[in-house]
């Protein structure tokens, strides 16, 4: 081929390697695509698809080439060069224009070798990754050595067996102009560790890309083993737990975390309750829960890299927490500056042990320390409480309740609006001013009439406020000094003139409350208008002719009122007494400033008798009266007038009767002869008034009386009265000593038999026995067995009592022959056995021959016998 052609032939190559006209040219290319690894071979046909082509070639600098019209081969046993430009090329005839062309197709060779290793390192910890923490990004190195082509190649980086970043892209590929040799590439990978990743191998892995009819091949780096140190993140099984009393329960605590975590509880530490580390956790058990348990219980994780913590609450079924404080006093009642100081303090063991802090808040302002100083503290009304802060619980508080108070200054009483002397029976009103008192809500007052506690206690109402609350005061929220008042109403009667009012302002306080404020005495004076004493005034008066009766006219009023009497026909008296002598009417009239008041008395005059005579006799009966029963007395009053005014009454004895009869008049005038109306008689008449009385046993010789009196207002005459009518009383006998129903009497033994009996007239009493004996008298004596028979009587009635003797053996002197030999047999036995033991233990027998001299007194013994008396021996 000439020059010429050769140059228009890589041109055409060039062109058809760049796409142009590479659709329209008629050759096809086996196989397509080369790809050989270097050192290799390969062959490639190329062939004419159009019958009009003229020659067909193979432009290449290297390999071998076969000629022909049709098919071209071209082959190159081993692989030597890189990058290889190789193509076909046909010349062929076109009848659209009657001239030859020239195709050229060219033939894709790609030349790869694999690389001589693939290495993965750490940019910080070289070919050891070292430890990493967790969320901190390290970057990883992967090198490709010698490799070709290196822009066929990607990069695959795999944690364990998921891949973190496919197809990665290596760095280095425009060195060397793009050069199609072997060279060294690497792929950097920014990692950022996770736990999940501990203990795994991170690798990187070359993957070709050298198409279809590429070999699909991928190269591993060897794995570098990842250390990952993570912090604990989260707590689990650690959740709210509702407890019974008395039941155990066990709180668990886990993490993961990398370096193994550390755990640690915080909450109130108990006897009860103990704390154990278990693989991976720990556990806390409460055994026998109480109240006391309840709380907060934190589960603290930590490592080096960060600590977390998770809370449960425990809460025990119908129990509820307590603060475990206790304030030293409780509460406190004292004056206002004094110097005081409470002490707040741990309430048993268990608080102390969990106690952090113990602090004071005093009105929103925080008082470092257990003890308060109440001296220090100027407000009236202090909130104060104890703060504790212990484990498990956190912050609890306990108020503390503190009262200061002050006295008042003074107490003082006045009526309001009025002045001077107040009416009866008008409404007034009565203030206590009580001035400089605290604290007001606790504040009682008292008002006393004279020393009677009134019911009315008043109201309260504060007269001063403080300067910061002017515009109103509310004594339920007041606690510094004020001024209160309270009002009462009274409402005074006619009698209570000088009445004295008082009132006492006292602090109602729980402890220790100080003595009440008295206020002065008010005397308050009353006038009321005068009222007529109407019980020594009657509205009638009935007077006896020739007997001057003296009318009272009293009244009462303040001032003293001025009395006086006005008749009907205009007399006046001065004065309040009045005698009068004949009919008429006469008014009282009372005057003094507050008013005045009259009373009419209407006089009459009668004629008044006294009876003539009053008698008193049994109705219908003469003689004693027999006992139990009923009889009628009748009282005969005679002659008197007026007959409607009188009374009759019964005595017996001095004993004042119920039964007081009812009357009835006897005579009547002669002009009246068919009726007689009680009601209606002026004139003397005869009166009589009849009893029923039923007498006793025991009422013989009764007295009865009766009395008549003329029941007039004024000046009535001395009542009448009859002598005493003695009444005698007769009644049965009855027996009342008696011997027993059945009465034993011993041969030879009389026994006296007595009957008594009590009658009115006295009983005659005698015996009769069965066999028709006759013994006058009440005293029989019985020598036989029999039946005998008491009988007493009288003329009103009698009375019998049987009693049967029996006869009975007397063994009395033959017990009493038993009883002496006995006593006499048993004193001879005694006597014997006696003599017996007197001998035996009382007597002793002596010798004066040999005598041996006691040792120790120096007495004659004998026979071991150490004898008392006083012998010596003979020289």
């Amino acid at each position: 081929m000439r020059v010429g052609e050769r140059v228009a032939l890589l041109a055409a190559l060039l062109l058809n390697l760049t796409g142009l006209h590479a659709s329209s040219c008629p050759l096809e290319i086996e196989p397509p695509e080369v790809v050989v690894p270097y050192g290799g071979s390969f062959s490639v046909l190329c062939c004419a698809l159009t019958p009009t082509a003229e020659s067909l070639g193979v432009e290449a600098a290297y390999g071998e080439k076969s000629d022909g019209t049709k098919t071209v081969t071209w082959s190159i046993k081993q692989v030597d060069a890189w990058e290889i430009v190789a193509g076909c090329f046909v010349n062929h005839f076109l009848c659209s224009n009657c001239t030859v062309e020239q195709c050229v197709k060219s033939i894709p060779i790609t030349v790869y070798k694999y690389p001589q290793n693939v290495t993965i390192t750490d940019t910080e910890g070289g070919s050891d990754a070292g430890e990493l923490d967790e969320g901190i990004l390290r970057v990883f190195r992967c090198d490709v050595n010698d490799v070709a082509p290196a822009e066929n190649i990607s990069v695959t980086w795999l944690i364990g067996n998921r891949t973190v970043l496919p197809n990665h892209h290596l760095n280095g590929l425009k060195d060397l102009n793009d050069t199609k040799k072997p060279r060294d590439v690497t792929s950097l990978f920014s990692y950022e560790p996770r736990r999940e990743d501990d203990t795994l191998q991170i690798r990187c892995q070359v993957n070709f890309n050298l198409g279809p009819s590429g070999p699909q091949k991928r190269q591993t780096s060897q794995g570098l083993s990842l250390r990952i140190r993570y912090p604990p993140e989260k707590i689990t099984q650690l959740e709210d737990t509702e407890l019974e009393v008395g039941s155990s329960s066990t709180l668990k605590c886990f993490s993961d975390a990398q370096p193994a975590a550390t755990y640690h509880w915080d909450y109130y530490k108990t006897g009860n309750v103990q704390v154990m580390d278990v693989p991976g956790g720990s556990h806390l058990h409460i055994n026998k829960t109480t109240d006391v348990n309840i709380g907060n219980y934190t589960c603290i994780v930590a490592n080096d890299l960060k600590n977390i913590s998770k809370m449960a609450r425990v809460t025990v079924k119908g129990a509820n927490s307590q603060c475990p404080i206790t304030i030293t006093p409780e509460r406190l009642v004292m004056p206002y500056g004094n110097q005081t100081s409470v002490l707040c303090k741990n309430s048993n063991e268990d608080a102390s042990r969990n106690v952090i802090a113990l602090n004071w808040r005093v009105d929103h302002q925080i008082v470092t320390g257990p003890r308060l100083f109440l001296d220090k503290v100027l407000v009236w009304d202090p909130r104060a409480e104890c703060i504790g802060t212990f484990s498990g619980i956190g912050k609890c508080s306990k108020p503390f309740d503190v009262t200061f108070y002050k006295t008042a200054d003074s107490v003082s009483i006045h009526s309001i609006n009025h002045t001077g002397p107040m009416l009866a029976d008008e409404e007034y009103q009565l203030q206590c001013d009580i001035v400089n008192v605290a604290p007001v809500q606790n504040l009682t007052v008292r008002w006393y009439q004279g020393d009677d506690l009134l019911k009315d206690k008043g109201s309260l109402r504060v007269t001063g406020c403080p300067h910061q609350n002017k515009v109103e005061c509310d004594n339920q929220v007041i606690r510094s000094p004020v001024n209160v008042s309270s009002t009462i109403k009274v409402r005074l009667g006619r009698n209570p003139d000088g009445a004295q009012f008082r009132c006492e302002a006292q602090l109602a306080l729980e402890e220790q409350p100080p003595p009440p404020t008295n206020s002065n005495v008010l005397s308050l004076s009353v006038h009321y208008e005068p009222i007529i004493n109407s019980t020594k005034l009657p509205l009638r008066l009935q007077v006896f002719k020739g007997h001057p009766t003296e009318l009272v006219c009293e009244a009462d009023g303040r001032p003293a009122p001025n009395i006086h009497w006005v008749s009907a026909k205009g007399v006046r008296v001065s004065g309040g007494n009045l005698t009068v002598t004949e009919a008429g009417v006469w008014t009282c009239n009372a005057t003094n400033v507050v008013g005045y008041i009259s009373r009419a008395v209407e006089v009459t005059v009668l004629v008044k008798e006294t009876a003539d005579q009053v008698l008193i006799h049994p109705l219908g009966h003469t003689g004693p009266m027999l006992a139990d029963k009923e009889y009628k007395l009748q009282c005969d009053i005679v002659n008197v007038a007026p007959v409607q005014n009188l009374t009759v009454r019964w005595y017996q004895g001095d004993d004042l009767l119920k039964d007081q009869g009812s009357l009835r008049v006897t005579g009547c005038p002669h002009q009246n002869k068919v009726e007689c109306d009680i009601k209606g008689i002026r004139s003397p008449v005869n009166v009589s008034s009849t009893i029923t009385v039923r007498l006793g046993r025991n009422q013989d010789g009764a007295q009865f009386r009766c009395e008549a009196q003329l029941a007039l207002e004024q000046q009535p005459p001395p009542p009448m009265m009859f002598h005493r009518l003695n009444l005698s009383v007769h009644y049965r006998p009855i027996i009342n000593k008696k011997p027993e129903s059945k009465v034993p009497v011993f041969k030879g033994y009389p026994v006296d038999l007595v009957c008594e009996a009590d009658g009115r007239p006295v009983a005659d009493i005698h015996w009769y026995s069965a066999k028709g004996v006759h013994v006058s008298g009440g005293n029989l004596t019985a020598t036989e067995a029999g039946v005998w028979t008491c009988n007493a009587t009288n003329v009103v009635g009698y009375s019998l009592e049987e009693v049967e003797v029996v006869m009975k053996e007397d063994y009395l002197p033959l017990i009493a022959g038993f009883v002496a030999a006995t006593v006499l047999i048993i004193s001879a036995v005694f006597i014997f056995f006696y003599s017996i033991y007197y001998k035996n233990t009382k007597m002793r027998r002596y010798s004066l021959k040999n005598p041996k001299p006691s040792v120790l007194n120096g007495n004659v013994a004998h026979n071991s016998w150490d004898s008392q008396l006083p012998m010596t021996k003979l020289p």
